[in-house]
């Protein structure tokens, strides 16, 4: 396995909170159905989830609606934003809609995963946002979420 890796993407999802022992906790009326939300911006998700259908581990009922695009893997570098926003720049006046018609945050979601075990001190992914990004970031009210994931050796 490398020593690092990440992978990002962008989320439409329902508005609310993340507490530390429940994990995130939707507003009451931000439910959506990610079909409309394909519909209108004539761009197929990777992923999808629904406000009270059944998860697909089969354990209770999604708590929160998301709709999931631009699923990125390449390059391990700040770049994988870029992509993101290239390809939904033509879509900013929809994502606009979207934001004020519904109950829902959008994200630039960011993951690296930092693994040592095989001896190799870990690269830590170079992260960085041209202004393309925060102009994108900025007129559709999207953030940016990093999370860092390390694993040490047993």
């Amino acid at each position: 396995m490398e020593s690092s890796k990440c992978y990002s993407f962008f989320e439409i999802r329902s508005n609310g909170y993340l507490d530390f022992y429940e994990g995130f906790i939707a507003d009451k009326d931000s439910d959506f159905d990610p079909e409309y939300i394909t519909d209108k911006l004539k761009i197929e998700p990777y992923e999808t989830m629904k406000m009270g259908t059944a998860r697909k581990n089969g354990i209770g009922t999604y708590l929160f609606s998301s709709w999931r695009t631009c699923f990125q893997t390449e390059p391990s570098d700040a770049t994988q934003c870029m992509s993101i926003v290239k390809a939904l720049t033509p879509h900013i006046s929809l994502l606009q809609e979207i934001y004020a018609e519904l109950n829902v945050s959008f994200a630039i979601q960011l993951t690296a995963y930092l693994d040592p075990s095989n001896g190799e001190v870990p690269t830590v992914p170079c992260f960085g946002f041209d202004k393309d990004v925060i102009e994108f970031c900025y007129l559709t009210n999207t953030e940016i979420g990093l999370e860092i994931m390390t694993f040490g050796k047993e």
